[in-house]
């Protein structure tokens, strides 16, 4: 997922065919040279009816449940749309601790997702499995963009499947991802149609008067919140003109597009269609959703804003009682630590970062974190660090660690306490709760689990208690199942739980 799948498409709505050209040459080569798996690692590969599923080792059990999700939503999708021309590769990798997937239909249909859980993308939490939802969301795109009729269908026959010759991968991105959110909640019952967080980032747009118009729904936009904004506009959008046009509106809107020989003419194809063009139903969406906002926003007095024009602010921990510190990031700035009083003033840099994970303020001007770098060219892993006084040590090597949450638990008043750590630790298709101890000169450094590694039980954002005897983390199960853990007696061989 980029969900912020990564494809060959035209981000403006607008420009010249020329433009438009020039925009799909740099797509794709941005595509080949940014969504690389590890070509040096040990690759397998299982066959489906229609999947070559191939994944790399260690994720043979996350390559299977892939594989039924990915026969799975192929079924669904064949009872909507089109089905694809040939074998769709679906490629499982473990390189890059992020939640992300992208897909394309050439030289063959291709998915490829990151077997990373989607536990800590806010976006993203209201799912079953969060395979079905990444496999889902990313296959709808390949029965959206492998669908090629009229003189287009004459040109591959000729040229084969050139990458100019898919015309619905011209789509801007509004389009391509909320044609694809549509399915991942259509067919799972879940996901982000269905989920809060997307009339969360409306209302705010709405509440601050910074609703962008249908010309601004790029994924390539400086506007908050960036490369989501194709997906949550693009989604009501999607929604609204499906509401008018009937059960068989997608898949007569998706033909008529691949058989357009302009593909840009979207008002056209949509009221083909559905019956309604994008522009009318934007306008039509949009004088509901702002009503909506004004009633909710009469009901009660907004909070103060301690922070204001950012893109980001999250991961708060308070340092004493009148300063926070958070993740942030904003237009003029790199992503990094920053310092805000609750009694006002200006915002402030503490630290630098190149995520935007948890910082831990501790006594003595200690701070542990979290955060991703490179171990060789194609793989990226999140380690814990640790900071005073400017200076940063790094405490593990391709650990995996993240959300850390941290308390001295020795050595105090000296200058190298250990810590102890709780925190989620990333495997293949896992997210489990450990707690790490290390000094702070990264030595004496022990990760022991909490819970037995698994698909289906996940864990996240864990918090110590102040006595330092129990870790609250959310629990993430089967079937939906989300609850907070209460770990007694941390420290002992078997912790017990409770949920």
């Amino acid at each position: 997922m980029t969900v912020n799948g990564a494809r060959i498409r035209s981000a403006l709505r607008h420009p010249s065919t020329v433009t438009r050209t020039l925009a799909v040459v740099v797509s794709f080569f941005a595509v080949a040279s940014g969504a690389q798996v590890s070509p040096d690692a040990h690759w397998r590969t299982l066959r489906t009816p229609h999947f070559r599923v191939t994944f790399s080792d260690g994720l043979e059990a996350t390559a299977r449940r892939a594989a039924g999700s990915a026969e799975r939503a192929y079924e669904g999708l064949a009872k909507e749309l089109a089905e694809p021309r040939a074998t769709i590769d679906l490629v499982v990798a473990d390189n890059v601790d992020a939640s992300n997937g992208y897909t394309t239909p050439f030289p063959t249909p291709r998915v490829v997702i990151y077997a990373r859980p989607t536990v800590d993308v806010g976006t993203l939490k209201f799912l079953d499995d969060w395979i079905d939802l990444v496999v889902t969301h990313e296959l709808a795109h390949v029965f959206h963009m492998d669908r090629v009729r009229g003189l287009w269908r004459v040109g591959q026959w000729v040229f084969g499947r050139n990458p100019f010759l898919f015309p619905n991968t011209y789509s801007p991105s509004w389009l391509a991802e909320g044609v694809a959110v549509h399915y991942e909640s259509k067919l799972t019952g879940a996901g982000r149609v269905y989920g809060t967080d997307f009339g969360a980032l409306v209302r705010a747009h709405e509440n601050d008067g910074t609703v962008p118009g249908p010309h601004q729904l790029s994924a390539a936009t400086p506007l908050y919140p960036l490369g989501n904004l194709a997906y949550v506009y693009g989604t009501q959008l999607v929604e609204k003109a499906v509401s008018h046009g009937g059960p068989d509106g997608m898949r007569k809107f998706v033909d008529v597009s691949a058989g357009r020989i302009i593909p840009y003419l979207l008002n056209t194809n949509a009221a083909a269609a559905f019956g309604i063009g994008f522009d009318s139903a934007y306008t039509e969406w949009a004088d509901s959703a702002h009503r909506d906002a004004q009633r909710l926003l009469r009901r009660g007095r907004p909070p103060t804003a301690l922070v204001t024009g950012a893109w980001n602010a999250t991961r708060a921990r308070w340092v004493d009682a009148n300063t926070i510190i958070y993740a942030g990031a904003d237009p003029g700035h790199v992503p990094s630590l920053r310092e805000v009083s609750v009694r006002g003033g200006a915002v402030r840099d503490a630290g630098v970062r190149n995520t935007n994970d948890v910082t831990t303020p501790l006594a003595g001007g200690w701070r542990v974190f979290a955060q991703q770098e490179f171990l060789d060219p194609y793989t990226s892993r999140s380690d814990l660090w640790v900071e005073r006084n400017g200076d940063q040590r790094r405490l593990t090597t391709g650990a995996r660690v993240t959300h850390p949450d941290a308390r001295i638990c020795d050595g105090a008043g000296n200058d190298n306490p250990r810590f102890c750590v709780a925190a989620v630790q990333l495997g293949p298709g896992t997210a489990q709760l450990v707690e790490a101890r290390v000094r702070a000169d990264g030595s004496e450094l022990t990760i022991t689990p909490l819970a037995p590694a698994s698909g289906t039980a996940l864990y996240s954002e864990p918090r110590w208690s102040h006595a330092g005897d129990r870790i609250a983390a959310t629990y993430h199960g089967p079937n939906g199942v989300s609850a907070i853990a209460i770990f007694q007696d941390v420290g002992r061989a078997t912790p017990t739980v409770e949920y």
